[in-house]
């Protein structure tokens, strides 16, 4: 199926889980099924990761030095060498939430630039709000006033160099009937700003009428993004920008999509059916795709994808016997949780994190390759931590009860952990704090950061761009 937008259409190829006091586990891995069409392995029920401590490791002792001989009068003495700094104390612990803002927020997106500086986009009290804060400086509020008798919502924050980038959907209020939100897709849009002290840029429109904005990255001046077309009653797609050529391809039976781009610059993006979940690299209209996971058991949701080292997909997702839309759900079932998969060994495996579904957010430090998930276990948010993505300690962060929709990044200047969460009680707005900084190797030179990762690399020329416009076919086994 084409989809027509009356534009010149080319392809421009490009494109968290969190933390708390001291347990610490291991979860076995699970191996998945790939797309050779042979039937899902059930994933038996497995428990939190057990409880246990870190070891503390104390001063060394002191070592005694013989006393320095008085130099000869003859000799010129050497002055002595100057004591060494002292040490800058190093966080241990997690720092005391601080209100980013009061209010009623959702729909929260945050991220953590070179510089170390944080920024965070949502919709309270009715409007899109940016707020940013330096390191250790206040937070200040950028309100984006829509047009008259528009709404604006869904707000993805991405870094492409010092460029800070926002996409959004705008739609419009009608009289809603049964089952109908009251509002019309308009369109999606972005607006972009210098860092660290440019103002932002006027809305340009991308894509057709009638979009909305699901996933958003900029690489290389190039955005990004999968859409709901329709109304959302249409197909998502992958949709790409560079200058004024537009380009898409259509993800097959998505729902939900997670994006992200490659070193090698094409996008992956991990999307899920509903029973399935889905990764795929995408090549001009063509995707090579492969099912992570699947079961009729389960609604697998809410996929969130990182890249590590040679592109290598780190995926967390949801998995819920209640697939959502009735009064009353059901029972939970025995593949209920929180779960993550990689490709890093050469073939899928997973490791359930919590034998909850509740809402996650996954990042990895670049420098260290340390994975990091924080999900809010009934309300209050755990830490999953792991180096290579098969075993991962556990530990409840302080102070996040009655909270949710976790947003974890990492700084790139500290490798501490950055942690923007929504508290439960009405009005209570946005809460942040920082994790403790994890022992770790100094970062590399880096030259753009996108969403969640940072990323060291050279510069890479253009790809070239085909002309096409096409529904892709997904074909079996990956890259």
């Amino acid at each position: 199926m084409v989809r027509l937008r009356g534009v010149v259409t080319v392809v421009a190829v490009g494109v968290a889980l969190a933390i708390a006091t001291g347990c610490a586990g291991s979860v076995p891995s699970i191996a998945l099924p790939s797309a050779s069409g042979n039937p899902p392995v059930s994933v038996p029920p497995a428990d939190e990761p057990v409880p246990g401590g870190s070891p503390v490791v104390g001063p060394s002792a002191a070592v005694s030095l013989p006393p320095v001989a008085e130099p000869s009068p003859s000799v010129s003495a050497v002055p002595p060498r100057p004591p060494s700094p002292r040490p800058t104390a190093v966080p241990t612990t997690w720092s005391e939430p601080e209100v980013v803002r009061s209010g009623e927020c959702a729909g929260l997106s945050a991220l953590i630039d070179a510089a170390g500086d944080r920024h965070v986009a949502a919709v309270c009290d009715g409007g899109i709000r940016y707020l940013a804060s330096s390191a250790r400086g206040a937070w200040t509020e950028t309100p984006f006033i829509p047009p008259v008798n528009r709404v604006e919502l869904d707000p993805i924050l991405a870094l492409d160099g010092d460029e800070l980038w926002v996409a959004y959907s705008r739609l419009a209020p009608v009289d809603g009937g049964c089952g109908d939100d009251g509002l019309d897709d308009i369109g999606v849009y972005t607006r972009f700003r210098h860092l660290p002290s440019g103002t932002w840029s006027e809305p340009v429109q991308i894509g057709g009428r009638a979009d909305r904005v699901q996933a958003f990255r900029v690489v290389d001046g190039v955005r990004h993004l999968t859409i709901t077309t329709d109304n959302g009653a249409g197909p998502i797609y992958y949709e790409t920008q560079a200058g004024p050529v537009v380009s898409q391809v259509m993800i097959p039976e998505a729902i939900s999509t997670t994006l992200r781009v490659g070193d090698d610059g094409y996008a992956r993006v991990a999307w899920t059916t509903g029973h399935a979940l889905r990764y795929a690299r995408i090549d001009g209209a063509h995707l090579s795709t492969i099912t992570v996971a699947g079961t009729d058991r389960t609604y697998l949701q809410a996929p969130s994808l990182v890249l590590g080292p040679g592109d290598r997909a780190y995926l967390l997702w949801l998995q819920n016997t209640d697939g959502g839309g009735g009064c009353a759900g059901p029972e939970s079932g025995p593949l209920d949780g929180v779960y993550v998969a990689t490709d890093a060994g050469g073939r899928w495996t997973s490791t359930r994190l919590s034998a909850r579904p509740s809402q996650g957010s996954l990042s990895l430090d670049a420098a260290t390759g340390r994975l990091d998930a924080v999900v809010s276990n009934e309300g209050t948010m755990t830490r999953y931590s792991s180096r290579d993505g098969a075993s991962w300690t556990s530990s409840r962060i302080p102070g996040t009860t009655a909270m949710g929709s976790p947003v974890v990044r990492v700084d790139p200047t500290t490798g501490r952990l950055g942690l923007f969460v929504i508290p439960w009680s009405d009005s209570s707005g946005i809460v942040a704090s920082q994790g403790p900084e994890d022992a770790r190797v100094s970062p590399p030179e880096t030259d753009y950061h996108v969403g969640d990762r940072a990323c060291a690399r050279a510069r890479q020329p253009a790809l070239p761009v085909p002309n096409w416009r096409s529904p892709a076919s997904p074909s079996p086994g990956m890259m």
